[in-house]
Parts: structure tokens; C-alpha cells; sequence
């Protein structure tokens, strides 16, 4: 029976680098039997750009079409892998599709998730440099939900018999890439996969400092230029040392508030060393 691992996100969780990493592994993960198939963006993301791995869920039927069907048709590997990050928030296009075929395929999901409160920031930071955002950091921080998206398809799996992983970005960090293609195979070297390249960030937040400065950007002149000056940064500042900033009692009150019964839910799949935290390292 085949298996398809199916790295889903959350977004903001070291997908575009574990992304990146399955595109420079391609021809090395087929020698071990494992098929990460090819994409559009695959020449982007070894330019060091910013993708969205090997699916693209906006498209109809994309479940079906994109992953069913492929390893349906697949007969020389043994092993497929998925990831896009936005497949965690689609969970109603494919959860009925994964129930129906699991008796064909051994499904095995791979879920990442953050601090709450940090992932607020990352969401902030996000929305600020690419969204040409104007708003709050409270307003963000009110509909945070991607711990909520987690544990529904944790749940999900548990109740259907089909492996989830669980892990968690903020106590990982860089590390989650590795921890990622250890889990589609475990008999990676400790070392790591010949030809992985780390030395790059991937889609690098602001800085405090550059995260005003945009955010003034967007409220005076708009979204667009917001968008070319925080590109022009991350061009000229690839990676930069910086200390996040803090964020208001008020915020962090109203994140706990929301989403304490899923963290409780999900620290309980994690290891303790990887539990997450309330407040920001």
C-alpha cells in the first residue's frame, strides 16, 4: 500500500523552507523511493524565492486531481509527499476524500503550529508586508484561529485511525525542516540529505524597526508602495539580527482567552521540551 504524507502547514511555520528543501531533494528522495512531485514554482523555490510547495488547493478539485489522482497513477514509488500550507485551512474539500481512500492509500499528516502569541506577530508582520495591512496588532490578535485548524484535524485523524504528526515551529525553529524529511524517513542520516541548502531564510519577518516603517507606508501611501518598499528591505537586508517586540498585555489576553482549550489539546500530542508557551522567548 502506497503511503502520502501530507505536510499541510500552518502557514508561518517554516513551510516555504521545508518547501524549498523537498524541491532541492527531489532526485535524491526518488534514489530512496520517494516521490515529492514536480510543480511550477519548483525553478522559483530553488532560486530561493517564496512558494507554496507542490499543490495548488485554489484550483477545483484539487484533492482529487493533484494528489488522489497522481498516486493513483504512480507506480514506480512507493512513498508520495504533499505540502502546501493552505491545505489546513481547506480541511472540508478533502476530509471525506481521505476517509473514503484509506483503505487504498496510508495517510499520514504533518501539522505544524506556533506560539499563539508569537504566531500573532508572524501574522501581524505578515499581513503588514505583503498585505499592505493598516490596521492593529489587536484586531489580528481577535481572529487568530490557526491552533483551531490544527486541532480540528488532529481530531479528525484520531477519530479516523490515520497518523498525524504534530509539531511545533516555535521550540523547533530552523531545526523543523529536518525534523520534517526524518518523519518521511526515518532512516535519514542524523546529518541530514546531501545537497539540503540552510544557509538562506526563507521569507524573513521585519524587523520592529522596518515593521513601523512599512506599516507607516501603507497608512500614507498605500498598499502598493508598502509592498515594493518591504521587498526592497528583504532584498537588501536578507538577514538581519533583530529582537521581536513586545506585544500588549491586551493582546496577549485576548489570544489566551480564545484559544486555551486547543492549546491544552495540542501540548498533550507534543513532547514536553515542545510545548507551546504564552509568552514570547
Amino acid at each position: 500500500m502506497k503511503t502520502i504524507f501530507l505536510h499541510v502547514g500552518h502557514g508561518k511555520t517554516g513551510t516555504s523552507a521545508t518547501q524549498k528543501a523537498f524541491m532541492e531533494l527531489q532526485d535524491t528522495l526518488k534514489s530512496r523511493g520517494i516521490l515529492y512531485p514536480d510543480h511550477p514554482s519548483r525553478r522559483k523555490a530553488l532560486r530561493g524565492g517564496t512558494t507554496s510547495g507542490n499543490v495548488t488547493p485554489e484550483v477545483p478539485g484539487w484533492f482529487q486531481r493533484q494528489i488522489l489522482d497522481v498516486a493513483d497513477a504512480c507506480k514506480e514509488f512507493g512513498t508520495l509527499v504533499f505540502s502546501n500550507e493552505n491545505m489546513i485551512l481547506r480541511q472540508n474539500e478533502f476530509v471525506d476524500l481521505v476517509r473514503a481512500r484509506k483503505s487504498d492509500f496510508t495517510f499520514h499528516f504533518i501539522v505544524s503550529v506556533r506560539d499563539p502569541v508569537e504566531m500573532v506577530q508572524s501574522h501581524f508582520n505578515e499581513a503588514v508586508k505583503r498585505g499592505g495591512y493598516t490596521g492593529t496588532l489587536l484586531a489580528i490578535a481577535e481572529r487568530e484561529n490557526h491552533i483551531n485548524h490544527a486541532t480540528n484535524l488532529v481530531r479528525f485523524c484520531e477519530a479516523e485511525g490515520i497518523p498525524v504528526s504534530v509539531l511545533n515551529y516555535s521550540r523547533i525553529r530552523s531545526g523543523i525542516t529536518e525534523r520534517i524529511l526524518a518523519i518521511v524517513d526515518p532512516s535519514l542520516p542524523s546529518g541530514g540529505m546531501p545537497g539540503l541548502s540552510t544557509s538562506r531564510i526563507i521569507n524573513r519577518s521585519l524587523s520592529p524597526v522596518e515593521l513601523r516603517l512599512v506599516h507607516w507606508t501603507n497608512r500614507n501611501l498605500g498598499g502598493t508602495v508598502g509592498r515594493r518598499f518591504a521587498q526592497a528591505l528583504l532584498y537588501v537586508i536578507p538577514n538581519p539580527a533583530f529582537v521581536r517586540g513586545e506585544v500588549p498585555l491586551q493582546c496577549r489576553e485576548k489570544i489566551r482567552e480564545n484559544l486555551q482549550a486547543d492549546v491544552h489539546f495540542l501540548d498533550a500530542r507534543l513532547a514536553e521540551a515542545e510545548r507551546m508557551q504564552w509568552a514570547i522567548d
